[in-house]
C-alpha cells in the first residue's frame, strides 16, 4: 500500500481527522484515511487507509483496504485486503488478495464479468470435487 501520509498520487484526500457523514462520489482516485458514514462511489481507485472506519457500501474500480468496513465493498479489478484490515460485509470482484490475519465477516463473488453487475455464487469446493 502506498504510504499513508503521501497523499500526493492521489487527486482526492481525506485525511484522519475528518468526519464525513453522507456519500460520496468522485470521478478520480481517492485515499481516505478519516472516517465516513455513508456509500462511497469512484470511478478509479480508492484506498481505505488503517485507522479509517467506513459505515457504508464501497463501489470503485480498484479497491484497497487496510482499515474498517462496514458495508459491502465491490470492485471491478482487484480488491486487496491487508493484514490490517476488518470488513463486514460482502465481497464483489473480479481479482481478490487476502494477506494473512485480515478479517473478513461476509460472502465473497468472484466472476470474470464487472463485479458491479448482479454475482453468480460458485463453490469452487464442489466443482473440484466433481472433477477429481
Amino acid at each position: 500500500m502506498a504510504k499513508e501520509n503521501n497523499q500526493t498520487a492521489f487527486s482526492n484526500f481525506i485525511s484522519e481527522s475528518v468526519q464525513i457523514s453522507g456519500s460520496i462520489s468522485s470521478s478520480k482516485d481517492i485515499m481516505i484515511t478519516g472516517k465516513v458514514d455513508g456509500d462511497i462511489n469512484v470511478q478509479g481507485r480508492i484506498i481505505i487507509g488503517t485507522k479509517s472506519i467506513i459505515k457504508g457500501d464501497i463501489i470503485a474500480d480498484s479497491v484497497e483496504v487496510a482499515g474498517t468496513v462496514h458495508g459491502t465493498v465491490k470492485s471491478n479489478g482487484k480488491l486487496v485486503v491487508k493484514n490490517s484490515a476488518v470488513i463486514s460485509g460482502d465481497l464483489y470482484t473480479k481479482l481478490l488478495l487476502v494477506e494473512e490475519n485480515a478479517v473478513l465477516d461476509g460472502e465473497i463473488k468472484m466472476r470474470d464479468e464487472s463485479a458491479i453487475s448482479e454475482p453468480v455464487q460458485v463453490n469452487r469446493m464442489q466443482q473440484v470435487a466433481e472433477t477429481g
